[in-house]
């Protein structure tokens, strides 16, 4: 999971993307603690012109036995299973209340939009075009693809009405885009990459966050492409900020489903406190660590201290045994499959000096040690002071 801001604060809404309110959103539960709100999108929109504009096309595409009726046909089927999956699933988050939100939400789907994606087909439209053998990615990009053919409708001289333009130019228009770019399948994924990369290269202040694995190959291969401001160092040092928060908690949440709203909503109101010094923690770090990279020549002395200093922390609250944590700690900055999950992680190995990337790397992952130790907060005082205090809390109400 990642997620990307510009200008955060404790209580910011984060957006939550590219899948709609349903299964491919339920793991977002330390993205839910970190931000304390989200936003979630709902697979429709607030008029029913464009699905009553899609059922006319594929019809049409019916009488005609068009080449693109099973890309249609298909279409129709993830967009109700869509919208089946939100509707469950708004009654299971209800009971979190005020942390969230549920919006419609409209991305832009004219032929100008698409064909401005042309830059980053190379490699994204083939890494969203495969992403589509997950049922989830293909209701995401069936709604998508609904909205496209409303706005190509209008593009063809189609009113506000449904059905007010001629469903044969659309069909037409539709299978030129498909043979040109290989395939109907084609169409989907330029739908897919839309979603993804239209936030991404946006500018303003807003906050995203994804659970989505193809995530981080799909904008580490097309980083290079989007606009340079949304790879600041602040977007760099508060991804890092809610990787570090992640990986510690994971182990300790469950994702959001029924039987974990009630202790959920306990955590978010009992112990704002202690979410509040971990989130802070966790930026202290991240911040200290994009402001200030290593100079090559010492990145193994400044690995090795950073390591002993998160050992020291962990050993604190966990008291386990300092050699054990020790080798552990060693064994993940020896890994280099550690330093190039970060490189993916910042979006494009581009953005930062590889050293950087090995440093913050070997940092964030010997993190992980603390969700493998044992909490045994015993003293008040401790789970007053300490940053990972929450970690406690979130264990022992499991």
């Amino acid at each position: 999971m990642q997620t990307r801001n510009s200008s955060i604060s404790d209580q910011s809404p984060a957006l939550v993307f590219p899948h709609n309110l349903g299964p491919g959103t339920r793991g977002v539960t330390t993205a839910l603690l970190y931000h304390e709100k989200l936003v979630f999108t709902l697979p429709g929109w607030c008029t029913s012109n464009p699905m009553g504009n899609f059922y006319v096309i594929l019809q049409r595409a019916k009488e005609k036995s068009h080449v693109l009726l099973p890309l249609l046909g298909s279409v129709a089927h993830f967009v109700q299973l869509a919208q089946k999956h939100a509707a469950k699933d708004i009654q299971t988050i209800e009971p979190l209340g005020k942390h969230v939100v549920k919006i419609f939400t409209v991305y832009p789907g004219t032929t100008a939009q698409y064909q401005s994606l042309e830059p980053m087909h190379d490699p994204g439209l083939a890494i969203c075009t495969r992403g589509l053998e997950n049922p989830i990615n293909m209701c995401t990009a069936s709604v998508e693809f609904v909205w496209r053919t409303w706005e190509t409708a209008l593009e063809l001289g189609g009113g506000a009405g449904q059905g007010t333009v001629d469903p044969d130019l659309v069909l037409d228009s539709l299978n030129k885009r498909a043979v040109q770019l290989g395939g109907p399948e084609m169409l989907l994924g330029e739908c897919s990459l839309n979603r993804y990369v239209t936030l991404f290269s946006a500018k303003g202040n807003a906050s995203y966050v994804t659970n989505e694995k193809e995530a981080v190959l799909l904008l580490s291969s097309v980083g290079q492409k989007l606009a340079k401001d949304v790879d600041s160092p602040v977007d760099q040092s508060e991804a890092l900020s809610f990787y570090f928060f992640d990986r510690i908690l994971t182990g300790y949440v469950k994702p959001l489903q029924p039987d974990i709203m009630p202790k959920l909503s306990g955590l978010l109101s009992n112990h704002s406190s202690a979410l509040k010094r971990m989130r802070e923690k966790c930026r202290q770090e991240a911040l200290e660590l994009v402001s200030r990279p290593p100079d090559e020549k010492y990145l193994r002395q400044a690995i090795e201290n950073t390591l002993r200093t998160m050992e020291e922390e962990a050993s604190e609250i966990a008291e386990l045994n300092q050699v054990t944590m020790r080798s552990y700690f060693r064994q993940l900055a020896q890994d280099d499959k550690v330093w190039m999950a970060v490189a993916g992680f910042l979006g494009s190995a581009t953005i930062l000096p590889e050293m950087l990337s090995a440093s913050l790397a070997a940092t964030l992952f010997s993190l992980m040690g603390a969700k493998a130790v044992r909490a045994s907060f015993e003293r008040r005082d401790c789970l007053k002071s300490s940053p990972w205090a929450f970690v406690y809390y979130a264990k022992n109400e499991n």
